[in-house]
């Protein structure tokens, strides 16, 4: 009996040991099932797209492989792998290729936005970076590229390295080099630095754009920023043309809009004489015309009686004129005349005054006095009257 109960017990904890595994399996494969669930979801954002390598392989067709912004489902890695490539964000590559060395002083320098100075006295060619223009001259350049990824897969699958894009801006600053070596010899290098600077630029994006899509990088470029310099031993000179040809521009302007105000001031001169020219014109040819009919009027009446015309005439020409006259003196043909011009006013006053006090004098008292009608005879108030 002892033995029988002893069996039957073991039976029991055997039985409750196994039901007890079989519940922690079934815990397990709960907890397994959740991690498949969970690690296998994953989230496109906005700015991004994904690709999905299952075993290394890329998931999908052509068509749908590339995963769009949003939430998606797969199996947890190692079994599948998620590429995110941001492919609606600019990114950049900076060469300091054919930039000049600094030293540790002059990197300070140009951290505080200080300028680095002229440095040593000569090139020096093992050292600092250059290119060689079409003059055969310098120059120093750093440019700052933007770009933006336009074939995920290519770009993802072919080039970059673990998903990084290091690999990609090598080979993109790669290209950016030879295009500034190769541009820089087409120019001057008064062109590139200052005069056609944004060509020399626009050029450069063209060639290094050429380079990317022969590559077929899966980028494109969106922006070049470039830093120019000649030698840093001629900077200065450099610097004092292009202070004299900015001066010599200022003055031609001045020069020009002077000559533009005195051009339109003597034009509204010419216009303003040619106008007053004008009127006096038309004021003497309508006098002209008045005056032809007036005597076309009078050649009937002259043709009859022409003395009578005559005198009419000079009687009618010699009141207008004693009308408009300040003094009249009448001369006989036996007096004698004699004019001064010029006289002097004062002499001309004192001469009325002594004459108006003679004649009050001459008068009895009491009879109206009569002003002169002008200077005694013989004299002339320089009209010649």
């Amino acid at each position: 009996m002892a033995q029988d109960r002893d069996h039957e017990l073991g039976s029991q904890a055997l039985a409750g040991a196994l039901q007890s595994s079989f519940r922690l399996l079934q815990l397990a494969m709960v907890a397994i099932l959740v991690y498949i669930v969970f690690t296998g979801v994953y989230v496109v954002k906005q700015h991004e797209v994904a690709l999905v390598l299952r075993l290394g392989k890329v998931v999908g067709t052509k068509a749908d492989r590339v995963r769009q912004p949003g939430l998606h489902f797969g199996f947890p890695y190692p079994l599948d792998e998620v590429i995110r490539v941001p492919v609606k964000n600019f990114q950049t590559v900076k060469s300091e290729t054919h930039w000049y060395q600094l030293n540790d002083a002059e990197k300070e320098a140009v951290a505080r936005k200080e300028d680095p100075g002229p440095g040593p006295p000569t090139l020096r060619p093992l050292m600092d970076g250059y290119t060689v223009t079409g003059d055969t001259n310098i120059l120093h350049s750093q440019w700052q590229l933007t770009y933006q990824i336009v074939d995920p897969v290519r770009y993802a699958l072919d080039f970059a390295q673990n998903g990084k894009q290091k690999a990609v801006e090598e080979l993109l600053r790669a290209a950016l080099d030879n295009a500034v070596v190769i541009v820089s010899a087409r120019y001057a290098a008064d062109a590139a630095y200052r005069t056609e600077r944004n060509q020399f630029t626009d050029d450069v994006v063209a060639e290094v754009s050429r380079i990317i899509t022969a590559q077929n990088l899966g980028c494109s470029v969106e922006r070049l920023d470039p830093v120019i310099e000649p030698p840093r031993q001629v900077k200065m000179a450099f610097e004092i043309v292009f202070a004299a040809e900015q001066e010599g521009d200022r003055l031609r302007k001045e020069a020009e809009g002077y000559a533009k105000r005195v051009v339109l001031e003597s034009q509204g001169k010419a216009s303003q004489i040619k106008g007053e020219a004008q009127g006096l014109a038309g004021g003497t040819v309508q006098r002209a015309r008045a005056d032809a009919e007036a005597f076309l009027k009078l050649l009937p009446q002259y043709k009859q009686n022409s003395a009578v015309i005559r005198k009419t005439t000079w009687l009618g020409t010699l009141n207008r004129v004693l009308a408009n006259a300040d003094e009249k003196m009448l001369v006989h043909d036996e007096e004698e005349l004699r004019l001064q011009l010029s006289r002097d006013p004062k002499v001309i006053a004192e001469q009325s005054r002594k004459a108006v006090e003679g004649e009050a004098e001459a008068k009895p008292e009491g009879a109206p006095q009569q002003q002169p009608a002008g200077p005694p005879p013989g004299a002339d108030d320089g009209h010649g009257h």
